[in-house]
């Protein structure tokens, strides 16, 4: 393959989306090669491929829910969550203590899919140990211990919640069983209180998941478990309150904080006919392979030509975004990357990722329904041979801390600009 000289600028190219303009052809008297599968499939090929895991410990976001995908079939997400003492002690809650109530509190910060729904919850603690410096996948299965909580929540992402006179910022409000904690917390043995190293050994933490429902499209909500109200409240009695005022009670918090170790599991559907449709998807679901079928081709077309500026552009399929509800209700993603191939097909991200967003792109275009990634740095080394031809992965970004999903045209573009020299 030739080496080429590319000139990066900053310019604008305006042109016309002409039938004729499609094609394995170079434009005449022009300064640019358009290259698309719309009607001509002997340059690209795309693929659906099922994605492995996606690392999912300690995350910014943390996602709960399921819902049922025309498409992609059925997805839920649950939480394994360690939560520390807010003070350690030295002493008992007092003589005679009973559990009047335990709420635990999850700060909302986003969704997706349909929040009319109410969602079906099912807690437990955590029956194994997880670890703030251990790594954990999304397809990890967690062992549950003890029944706190089953029941139907209605899901309120963007309402706040005002409680005795105050207004709180949107959150989940569950109320656990009350026996466990009067038992595991606030009779247990002091010893179990004295650090959190031992509270945590005495109390894993709790496993929540969602009960994925037969037929409808629930939603996936989003939590910040690193929140200040990302706890849980222990409400109780002792003779010291009884002797004051019987009508009230005293709280402890149990905190989940940076040191809690916090991880999410994802089950999605792994065997499905990806020829049907071609898409992204989060979670560790599934992302887009494409796949350059002719290079001789394109280092012939460049023949005594200098690059400046390569874009590869992928379209949503607008067929089925109606077939699937809207993008309203499962918008696609907002941003997406485009990472190579290796020889073990490991990834590796682009030498034009590296210069930045506003070079790179991936970000989507909702007028045009499209993405747009800059790979001239990537396709001189391809067309050099500096990288094997492997082909790129299309993925999600923050593909563990969101639930969307694309799904994409056959049509892929390609728009070389170039200088003759």
């Amino acid at each position: 393959m030739k080496d080429y000289f590319f000139y990066f600028f900053i310019f604008f190219v305006v042109c016309c989306d002409k039938t004729d303009d499609i094609g394995l052809s170079i434009q005449p008297n022009s300064d640019r090669i358009i290259l698309s599968s719309y009607n001509d499939t002997s340059f690209f090929n795309l693929t659906c491929v099922k994605e492995d895991s996606v690392r999912t410990d300690e995350v910014s976001i943390n996602i709960l829910g399921s819902y049922k995908d025309p498409l992609f079939g059925d997805v839920s997400a649950g939480i394994a969550l360690q939560y520390r003492l807010s003070s350690v002690l030295s002493n008992s809650f007092g003589s005679n203590v009973t559990a009047d109530s335990v709420v635990l509190i999850l700060p909302y910060v986003g969704h997706y899919g349909d929040t009319t729904q109410d969602m079906n919850i099912n807690i437990f603690t955590l029956g194994e140990d997880i670890f703030i410096d251990s790594l954990y996948y999304s397809n990890k299965n967690f062992i549950s211990s003890d029944f706190l909580y089953s029941g139907i929540k209605k899901i309120h992402p963007n309402t706040n919640v005002y409680l005795l006179g105050d207004t709180l910022s949107p959150h989940l409000r569950i109320n656990l069983d009350v026996n466990f904690f009067e038992q595991n917390l606030l009779n247990t043995d002091i010893i179990n209180l004295s650090s959190n190293e031992n509270f945590i050994q005495h109390f894993k933490g709790l496993l929540i998941e969602p009960i994925l429902p037969a037929d409808i499209n629930y939603a996936m909500v989003y939590f910040n478990l690193l929140s200040n109200s990302s706890k849980i409240e222990v409400y109780y009695k002792n003779d010291s309150i009884y002797n004051i005022d019987p009508s009230q009670n005293l709280k402890y918090e149990l905190l989940s904080d940076i040191y809690s170790a916090r991880v999410n599991y994802f089950d999605l559907e792994s065997n499905l006919d990806t020829s049907v449709f071609l898409g992204a998807q989060s979670m560790g679901g599934y992302k887009l392979k494409l796949e350059f079928l002719n290079l001789n081709l394109l280092d012939s077309l460049l023949d005594g030509k200098a690059i400046n500026y390569i874009n590869l552009t992928f379209y949503q399929d607008q067929s089925l975004s109606a077939f699937n509800n809207s993008n309203d209700l499962y918008p696609p993603h907002t941003q997406l990357s485009a990472v190579r191939i290796g020889d073990d097909d490991n990834i590796f991200f682009l030498d034009d990722y590296f210069l930045g967003t506003s070079h790179f792109g991936g970000i989507y275009n909702d007028d045009e329904k499209k993405y747009s990634f800059n790979i001239s740095l990537y396709l001189q080394d391809l067309l050099s041979g500096d990288h094997a031809n492997n082909g790129l992965y299309i993925i999600p970004v923050g593909s563990a801390v969101n639930a969307n999903r694309t799904l994409f045209s056959p049509r892929v573009d390609i728009e070389i600009v170039y200088t003759k020299i």
